[in-house]
């Protein structure tokens, strides 16, 4: 746990852009997830386990998040 604690925020990327994933310990576990520019967020308690995950998109790659609105399978597995 401690190393949760002084570990800090990490970036990925995705096949829909950059997010930013922090893993903090908790009561129960659970996944935030939060769009900035939206105001939204959601909080699913997903798991079993002493963590939380939170996570933010950074960058959004447009045509990608396009092609998966309109339904491209592909690039949500790879997201």
């Amino acid at each position: 746990m401690l190393g949760l604690r002084v570990a800090g925020p990490t970036a990925r990327d995705t096949a829909l852009g950059t997010v930013s994933l922090r893993v903090r310990p908790a009561w129960e576990g659970r996944v935030d997830a939060f769009i900035p520019i939206a105001n939204w967020g959601i909080r699913v308690h997903a798991f079993n386990a002493l963590l939380e995950l939170h996570l933010e998109p950074r960058s959004v790659d447009r045509q990608a998040l396009i092609r998966a609105a309109s339904g491209d399978r592909d690039v949500l597995a790879e997201a």
